[in-house]
């Protein structure tokens, strides 16, 4: 719906049409995951377990197009890698704010989660806490959809996804 100039995302429907065209599929050789074109140029940010050991990766762009993808960037800290493709004028994503979280508000996340075949798959959940720079969630993540974006209802991506974590005792967790 629009009202003057101003575009007023009104469905899950209207925040997926926006945000899915910049979503890509990673293939890094022995692993896959999900990605998110943050810059027309074709900077793409991803989790930087998704890209561990390679030094280049195939990106399937939405249109289903291949592209050679470049690491150039890696946050181990913060599991945090960037991409870079050659091509045109891509699909981009507004990034939000996730200062401005609070536990209870409502999330989605997208990507290619088990490497399904066909297009991006969508889950929605909500925002169950949030401790130091983690959200923790309760929208299904799995394998696969690592690297994808959670994004708030304002169509923003407010973080970057990953199956689970290790915690101390050795046992892996979900949804944060």
């Amino acid at each position: 719906c629009i009202t003057g100039r101003i575009n007023i995302i009104t469905t899950i429907e209207d925040i997926v049409a926006l945000v899915s065209p910049a979503v890509v599929r990673i293939d890094a050789q022995k692993t896959m995951g999900s990605g998110i074109n943050i810059d027309k140029d074709g900077y793409i940010l991803t989790n930087s377990h998704v890209v561990k050991g390679v030094t280049s990766v195939t990106v399937e762009l939405s249109s289903g197009e291949k592209l050679r993808g470049r690491i150039t960037g890696r946050d181990e800290i913060n599991d945090l890698a960037i991409l870079k493709i050659d091509s045109g004028s891509l699909s981009t994503v507004t990034l939000g704010d996730s200062s401005k979280l609070r536990s209870g508000q409502e999330v989605i996340a997208i990507g290619y989660p088990l490497d399904l075949p066909g297009g991006v798959t969508v889950t929605k959940g909500i925002v169950s806490a949030i401790r130091e720079s983690e959200i923790q969630t309760d929208v299904a993540i799995n394998p696969g959809n690592s690297g994808g974006p959670l994004i708030n209802l304002k169509g923003e991506v407010i973080g970057v996804n990953f199956a689970g974590i290790r915690i101390d005792s050795g046992r892996t967790v979900q949804g944060i």
